[in-house]
């Protein structure tokens, strides 16, 4: 068949429009991971609702980075195809050197610059997100090469709407099916420029720093400090944050200034101080403790995370199960639901290496007191005295669900976990083999440690879970990275 026998102007631009889509695609997700919106409450209720659990594990396993990527590379690679497909159309008198220096084309000339510059663009920006190139480049020359990718976009979508598909030279149509994906891109570029913009403004509101004094110290146990940080008037608004919430503290350490992330303590209906829990944990919390008095200055970022969300039902029912440290969001929310709710309901599992290691008993014995019909404590510890009459752990798959079994919460409760990365896996083992949908387990995690994850904790009685000082090493003598992701340092 002769070569001009066969219509590659139209081929080269279905090719157009698929690179179009991809590029599209590409760049929201882009977005996705530029603005965290991944630690976003609707990503986190996408990830644990009953669709997305049903989707096969290898593909819940591809990440948005990978996809990403993926898109890119694709859309690079259509890119490429659709001009190289108008060499082999006759009709169209095109040769490789209007390809590579495209005003000088037979036709619509300024359109297929527009292209041709777009996907140089689109080629910059891809090669330099390879593993190669991005080792050699710093975060900050690639974030600003990587803006590229933006204005190659651009182009290329004008490029689509203004390029004839016959390449004639005549007005656009712009009612035209073939030009709507166009339209549609531009339109999407717009809304997540704009978009990336706002969150890049307030990006850098909540990363700034603010001087707090320090009002009040509270000695919770030998380990532990509550500080109070008052809120002067004109940061009340800045400073205003959700039950569950933390703040960051920015402290000198090493060479510079280190930032620590602590939960909030106190409840939104406090006022205006601002309470956050310290357990010595690591350095900068050690020293926290043991050198912050009562007047000190402290440099603190507004509140951030989502940890809690308010399903909105009249009586809401609500079982925490905390460890150690990680009873301080539960402070903030167990205050809040209490005060803000009068048909709330609430069922804390609070576990403990021993009687010293319980920070804020006297509260939580004031609010069981305050709250006899909406709030209960249930007590368990590894190795307590002699003298103690509650429940004795160490906490074991078996022991857990026996625990659960006799709490037996309704169907509407939404479960809450904060603690060891090994006691949340514990827990949501348990409640996931009661049936409980995991768009109701909900779990904030201090500290990381690998293949921590719910199917790999032994479900045998001989392995029990140690869940006293989260710096300690586990029980099989393997080494634990503490990070500090919206808690307790």
């Amino acid at each position: 068949m002769p070569t001009d026998a066969f219509d590659f102007i139209s081929l080269s631009g279905t090719f157009g429009l698929i690179a179009t889509g991809l590029l599209v695609v590409n760049l929201l997700l882009g977005v996705v991971l530029s603005t965290k919106f991944r630690t976003t409450p609707a990503w986190d209720r996408l990830r644990r609702s009953a669709a997305w659990q049903r989707v096969p594990l290898r593909v819940r396993a591809v990440s948005v980075y990978q996809f990403h990527n993926w898109t890119a590379y694709a859309a690079l690679a259509v890119a490429l195809v659709h001009p190289l497909l108008l060499l082999l159309d006759q009709k169209g008198r095109f040769s490789l050197l209007n390809i590579v220096a495209p005003f000088t084309g037979p036709h619509q000339r300024y359109v297929y610059t527009l292209g041709a510059v777009a996907l140089y663009g689109l080629l910059v920006a891809v090669l330099t997100s390879t593993v190669v190139v991005r080792r050699w480049l710093s975060n900050r020359v690639w974030t600003w090469v990587h803006l590229v990718s933006y204005g190659a976009a651009s182009l290329f979508l004008v490029h689509g709407l203004m390029a004839d598909p016959l390449l004639l030279d005549r007005p656009v149509d712009f009612l035209d099916a073939e030009k709507l994906l166009s339209e549609a891109g531009i339109v999407l570029l717009v809304a997540a420029v704009v978009y990336r913009v706002r969150y890049r403004a307030a990006k850098r509101a909540s990363e700034a720093a603010y001087p707090l004094r320090v009002v009040r110290v509270v000695r919770e146990t030998e380990t532990t400090r509550t500080f109070t940080l008052g809120v002067p008037e004109r940061l009340r608004a800045r400073f205003r944050y959700e039950p569950g919430q933390f703040v960051t503290l920015v402290v000198p350490g090493g060479d510079g200034l280190v930032k620590r992330s602590y939960s909030v303590t106190g409840a939104p209906e406090s006022g205006a101080e601002l309470s956050v829990a310290v357990k010595r944990l690591g350095p900068v919390s050690n020293r926290l403790v043991d050198t912050v008095r009562e007047g000190d200055v402290l440099d603190v970022l507004p509140p951030q995370g989502s940890f809690f969300r308010d399903t909105g039902r009249v009586a809401p029912r609500y079982l925490f199960f905390a460890a150690g440290s990680g009873i301080t969001p539960f402070l903030s929310i167990t205050r809040s639901v209490l005060a803000s709710r009068p048909g709330g309901r609430i069922t804390l599992v609070y576990a403990n290496r021993d009687e010293r290691s319980v920070a804020f008993k006297s509260e939580l014995d004031r609010l069981q007191q305050e709250y006899p019909d909406r709030f209960d404590v249930v007590h368990v510890l590894d190795a307590p005295g002699p003298g103690w009459a509650g429940r004795r752990g160490p906490l074991t798959p078996e022991t857990l669900a026996g625990l659960v079994g006799e709490l037996d919460p309704p169907a509407e409760t939404e479960h809450y976990v904060c603690g060891p990365v090994g006691y949340i896996a514990l827990v949501e083992r348990v409640l996931l083999a009661r049936g409980v949908p995991p768009e109701q387990v909900h779990a904030e995690r201090f500290t990381f440690a690998p293949a921590a994850l719910a199917d790999d904790v032994v479900s045998t009685a001989e392995e029990p879970l140690d869940v006293g000082d989260a710096a300690a090493p586990t029980s099989a003598g393997a080494p634990r990275l503490t990070v500090h992701v919206g808690g307790t340092a």
